[in-house]
């Protein structure tokens, strides 16, 4: 069992917008628990009860905190989040404050999080039941401390969508974290499987407060994280463990956001590239940055874009591994497309 450490020591000021609206503290529940569960919740009405009720319910014993951040929601998210009717037993509280953004909620969420551990879910994801359960025990058993415990997900659809209950994580993702530290970093700076989920992963709270995540003006949220999760490893600063059978989250595919807004997309990760990756992964970052988005212009029809950006890659960094990029996407890309419409998502 690992030993207690202080995850209040070094927490952030808590901003002045963030309002509390509702509070539950059981009597008797004095020691600090496990687990913070920070739900950042915005424009998720439709999902948001399904979201809570997956950490309601966890069994009481679970010694867990819940926080539930609305980052000033137009629709009645923060209504139905006031409305839910939560066991007495559990932690509890929820705030609301203008709309900042994700990346700010989770700044939120870090400093007022009590808990040892960090864990975040998505106000349209879900837990899956006895997920939580399971981290527990993990980490309670392990007689190492535990930086980052990386779970499975699976793919959270409508019914009768053939991707519904899907592993999130495959092949490449088991390569990824099963390497060792510096292959680890190597791989989430310049060529790693998408996605990497937070809503998947718990973390010593202390560890994320030391490293500085969520405010450093980076917009992106998942992809900062982790590099800077792999980095504090290869510095021997702390200890990755990623653990395949434990299945944590339902992670739910929309057809819009940040992957369908491309050039969006392009910038939040090229500014990653620059002011957060190491310098010697850079350029090769930089263009795979740009030849994964010129791939997705090219399959898209924006034919003339997406072959500039492609060329703007491979210029950036012409390296044979670059080459090769572009070779083993394209192939990839091809192959999807021949299969049938049926057989195709899942894990990566």
């Amino acid at each position: 069992m690992t030993g207690p450490a202080s995850a209040a020591a070094e927490r952030a000021p808590v901003p002045p917008t963030l309002q509390l609206v509702r509070e539950n503290r059981p009597a008797g529940a004095g020691a600090p628990p496990l687990i913070t569960v920070v739900v950042c919740a915005y424009r998720h009405a439709a999902y948001i009860d399904e979201c809570l009720a997956s950490v309601d319910a966890t069994a009481p014993g679970i010694a867990i905190e819940l926080i539930v951040i609305d980052d000033g929601s137009p629709d009645d998210t923060l209504a139905r989040c006031l409305a839910f009717a939560f066991r007495t037993d559990l932690r509890l509280r929820i705030y609301t404050k203008p709309n900042q953004g994700l990346v700010h909620s989770l700044h939120c969420g870090l400093a007022l999080a009590e808990g040892r551990y960090f864990a975040v879910m998505a106000s349209d994801d879900s837990y899956v039941a006895g997920g939580l359960e399971q981290v527990q025990a993990a980490l309670l058993a392990s007689e190492s401390p535990i930086g980052a415990l990386l779970c499975q997900a699976v793919y959270l659809a409508e019914p009768g969508n053939p991707i519904d209950g899907r592993p999130v994580y495959g092949e490449a993702h088991a390569v990824l974290l099963r390497g060792s530290a510096a292959e680890r970093l190597d791989a989430v700076c310049i060529e790693y499987p998408k996605p990497l989920l937070l809503q998947a992963s718990v973390f010593e709270t202390r560890l994320l407060r030391e490293i500085g995540v969520w405010h450093d003006g980076l917009a992106l949220d998942d992809w900062p994280t982790f590099i800077r999760i792999f980095m504090a490893e290869a510095a021997h600063k702390t200890s990755v463990r990623y653990c395949s059978d434990i299945v944590l989250a339902r992670y739910r595919q929309h057809a819009e956001g940040v992957h369908n807004r491309l050039d969006r997309q392009l910038r939040l990760t090229e500014q990653v590239a620059r002011e957060l990756v190491p310098p010697h992964f850079r350029a090769a970052c930089l263009a795979n940055v740009r030849i994964d988005i010129g791939l997705v212009h090219l399959y898209g029809g924006n034919r003339a874009y997406g072959l500039w950006l492609c060329l703007r890659g491979l210029l950036t960094a012409p390296t044979p591994r670059t080459v090769g990029r572009v070779w083993r996407r394209g192939a990839r890309a091809l192959s999807r497309r021949l299969r049938p419409t049926t057989l195709r998502g899942g894990a990566g």
